[in-house]
């Protein structure tokens, strides 16, 4: 006869008190480490997923950082499998969507502190230099993102003429490029005050207007306007 199994019992448990405590309490009274525990639920349907949350955040210390963490860092952690890799990747998603519709229909300079966030939320966690573009309309509205190109942990290459074919392809009437730092550090180095340069004159050859270059360096974002550099 198949023994009662005790923990997956305290598992079951723990899981409906967790529910209880978010129906009774809301989200908001859950920690990080009780958020991501119960978004992971499903990822591990029959286990106490809660020594692996631990392992999650020693090693990467921040909720943020561990749903944008790589595949291949996830994988060094004990009984993280694709399964949970996958639902880590969905989250960091939806929290790249919530900030990008913060940022929809409507002038992005009517909301500027969101447009911020959207692109800290999209960058501040790479562990390589990734460029950003935000296509705008004639209105200012933001038409489309999209990723440029990816690099290493201190560069990126940009090619002018490229952004030029997907601004045309985009019909945008301005763009705003956005980089990030790694380092975290937020001076503009001097290729990325050269590269500002060739855009906007890549730019200027087909009338669009380049409105800023910002830097994304953690949690800050600068801003090549507001620095006088554009």
């Amino acid at each position: 006869m198949k023994q009662p199994d005790a923990s997956s019992d305290f598992a079951k448990s723990h899981r409906k008190r967790m529910r209880q405590k978010v129906l009774t309490n809301g989200a908001s009274s859950l920690s990080d480490m009780e958020v991501l525990e119960m978004a992971l639920y499903s990822a591990m349907p029959r286990s106490d997923n809660k020594p692996v949350i631990k392992d999650l955040f020693n090693r990467f210390k921040t909720i943020g950082a561990v749903v944008h963490a790589s595949e291949t860092d996830l994988q060094t952690i004990p009984k993280v499998g694709d399964t949970v890799i996958a639902n880590l990747h969905i989250l960091a998603e939806i929290s790249v969507r919530i900030a990008k519709d913060a940022v929809k229909n409507t002038s992005i300079f009517d909301n500027w502190p969101a447009v911020e966030r959207f692109c800290i939320t999209k960058l501040s966690h790479s562990e390589v230099e990734m460029f950003l573009v935000l296509f705008l309309d004639a209105q200012n509205r933001l038409i489309e993102e999209a990723i440029l190109s990816e690099g290493t942990t201190d560069r990126t290459a940009i090619y002018p003429k490229e952004l030029v074919k997907m601004t045309v392809r985009a019909n945008a009437s301005s763009v705003i490029i956005v980089h990030n730092h790694p380092s975290h550090d937020m001076r503009a180095s001097s290729a990325d005050i050269q590269v500002t340069k060739q855009i906007k004159q890549a730019l200027e050859t087909i009338q669009v207007r380049l409105h800023d270059h910002l830097i994304v360096a953690g949690t800050q974002v600068v801003s090549f306007k507001s620095l006088g550099l554009l």
